[in-house]
């Protein structure tokens, strides 16, 4: 779990996750993916269903092994 700001100014969501995937590799672990979902400031309308739908997908996948996209990552 992690949290960055800059509402996705310059792609930072990408850059974390860049990072966070690296990070990762050096420590010898695997990253599944992740999802992004705003939070509600002045300026966004904050996360709605389909971010939730996402999660929980996601959560699904993960529990199967599975990463972001559907690749099976680890074994059983």
């Amino acid at each position: 779990m992690s949290t960055h700001s800059g509402l996705n100014v310059m792609n930072s969501s990408n850059f974390l996750q860049t990072a966070l995937d690296g990070t990762a590799r050096f420590l010898g672990m695997k990253w599944m993916g992740g999802v992004d979902a705003p939070i509600r400031m002045p300026m966004t309308s904050g996360p709605n269903d389909g971010h939730f739908k996402v999660a929980e997908d996601f959560g699904r996948k993960l529990a199967r092994g599975e990463n972001l996209i559907g690749q099976k990552i680890l074994e059983d």
